[in-house]
């Protein structure tokens, strides 16, 4: 058998093409495998994606937790500040003026004038409406905004909780000064010291409308306006006896409140000496025990004002006498009883009329010849609270 055999350059040929055989396999697998390098960064990257995934599962479930509670007392809160006013009954606009413009639920009132002229001035008054005024942000209020805001003023001095709200808003209008133009009174009905009523006297000045005056009614103590812009601060009775201490007022023209005087009464002579007097007449056994018998059918009154001081009383069912202030039992007792000069009911009524006179009012802001009867006004309701 012949034997092949390869001459040289057939040798060569082969070689070359090995060669290059070799060549492309190596940059195939080279291209297939992945580097060390990029083996060991993919296998970081897959462990960090693992630890990321776990941690991202351990703190989104707490912050979820948080931000769920967060929510639900964000709303329980927003609930609370946004909870729904009661019952706006808001009247036209028919005349357009300042009050109409109010009562319309556009139109604004301010306390800067109550701020500036009466708040801490007035000593006679109570301190209550002042109290309250002072807890007010200063600004201006739409009806709807001065409800709001004084329910959040009661609610953030509820100590006892009990959901303090203004109960009703009326109006009404009268005429201070008796110059043909209306002024506006706002009575606001809540609970914040127990029943009670809080009166807000408004006027249009400089073509805003002010409070510049206000007062409470509330337990024992009153406080009642007329259509004449007369005020009435009615105190008692005090136990432990029948003590009454009224404060007339009266608002002028330009809105300044002026006081007018103040009356005391009490029911038996013996009481009168204890809670106006300031004297124990049952210390005075030889008095009590003489007068004892018509103590309780006499009622002492004390009219004051810039410190003068008058004094009278009335006899039940004795008050035609017509020597009952000049010659009689109770004259003498009255007289015998105590250091003061007691007049009789007539001129002590004349008094009070000269005193109205001196300061500019008639006897119709007080209310009639003998002071009988001091008529309140009558009042619209605008808004009601939401019942609980």
């Amino acid at each position: 058998m012949k034997k092949f055999k390869f001459n040289k350059k057939q040798i060569a040929i082969i070689g070359v093409v090995a060669l290059i055989v070799v060549i492309i396999v190596a940059i195939i697998f080279h291209m297939c495998k992945p580097s060390k390098a990029n083996a060991t960064n993919t296998e970081q990257e897959s462990q960090e994606s693992r630890v990321d995934k776990v941690d991202d599962v351990e703190v989104d479930k707490p912050t979820q937790d948080i931000e769920a509670k967060d929510s639900e007392t964000s709303e329980e809160k927003t609930d609370k500040e946004k909870e729904p006013l009661g019952e706006f009954k808001f009247v036209e606009n028919e005349s357009g003026d300042k009050y109409d413009e109010f009562l319309a639920g556009k139109g604004t009132i301010s306390f800067s004038y109550y701020r500036k002229n009466v708040l801490g001035i007035k000593e006679e008054c109570s301190v209550d409406e002042d109290e309250l005024i002072e807890l007010l942000p200063k600004q201006d209020f739409t009806l709807e905004q001065f409800v709001e805001t004084l329910d959040n003023v009661f609610a953030a001095h509820d100590e006892l909780n009990l959901d303090y709200k203004v109960e009703s808003v009326s109006y009404s209008f009268i005429d201070c000064g008796m110059d043909g133009k209306r002024e506006m009174v706002l009575l606001v009905g809540s609970l914040f010291w127990g029943p009670s009523d809080i009166e807000f006297v408004i006027k249009d000045i400089d073509n805003q409308l002010q409070v510049i005056y206000a007062g409470v009614s509330t337990g024992r103590q009153f406080f009642d306006v007329n259509k004449n812009g007369g005020i009435l601060r009615e105190g008692g009775p005090y136990p432990p006896t029948m003590h009454t201490h009224d404060e007339y007022f009266y608002i002028d023209k330009n809105g300044k409140a002026k006081s007018i005087y103040t009356i005391e009464a009490d029911s038996g002579m013996s009481s009168f000496a204890f809670s106006v007097m300031d004297k124990s007449f049952g210390e005075e056994e030889e008095l009590r025990n003489k007068y004892s018998k018509i103590d309780d059918e006499i009622t002492p009154y004390k009219l004051s004002y810039e410190g003068k001081e008058y004094y009278s009383y009335e006899v039940s069912y004795k008050n035609s006498s017509s020597n009952l202030y000049t010659d009689s039992e109770y004259q003498k007792a009255m007289d015998e009883s105590f250091d003061c000069k007691f007049i009789s009911i007539d001129e002590f009524n004349k008094i009070k009329k000269k005193r109205l006179e001196s300061v500019g009012a008639s006897e119709e802001v007080i209310g009639d010849e003998k002071f009988e009867e001091f008529k309140t006004v009558d009042y619209t309701q605008i808004y009601e609270g939401k019942s609980k």
